[in-house]
């Protein structure tokens, strides 16, 4: 134990970005949606047990990377500390310190969700309620054709394999 964690923050929801406008004359408001949603911000406090532990805390805790939390275990988000870690004394050698993270609007599962397809035609589902931003790599000589939602991709001249990441939008 290096250090203690009280409160395991609850994520919220990501907010959808839009913009009301008012309009002069016009009753209500209009809304202008991107269709994408806002990254969040959650703070954690720890405690520390040590003085001498500051170092490896504040290793641990810089720069990006994957976020699970023990309220969420069955998923991870991506995330970037955004704040200086810097420690307060509490109570002779305890300190605290409030990490704060930025996250990206989505949590990922952290179950290996690789699904290999062998046949054609085949359907695979989305069985979430967000947008879906699958890395898909096709293996194969020749050409595909990707049926997603309502739009068809063909891809030709696949030498060994592609990979397409819609998250990068490569």
């Amino acid at each position: 134990g290096i250090f203690l964690i009280e409160d395991v923050p609850v994520v919220p929801s990501a907010e959808l970005k839009q913009e009301l406008i008012e309009i002069d004359g016009r009753h209500g408001f209009l809304t202008d949606s991107q269709d994408a949603y806002q990254s969040m911000e959650i703070s954690v406090e720890l405690k520390l047990y040590n003085k001498s532990d500051i170092q490896k805390v504040r290793n641990v805790f810089r720069g990006s990377g994957n976020l699970i939390l023990s309220n969420q275990e069955d998923r991870y988000y991506k995330a970037t500390v955004i704040n200086q870690v810097e420690f307060e004394r509490v109570i002779r050698e305890n300190h605290s310190v409030v990490i704060t993270f930025k996250l990206q609007p989505h949590a990922y599962e952290l179950k290996d969700s690789t699904t290999t397809l062998t046949t054609s035609p085949y359907t695979l589902t989305n069985k979430t309620n967000a947008t879906s931003q699958p890395e898909i790599t096709i293996y194969g000589t020749g050409t595909a054709t990707l049926i997603i939602g309502n739009e068809t991709v063909q891809i030709k001249n696949i030498n060994d394999h592609i990979i397409l990441d819609y998250e990068l939008q490569e």
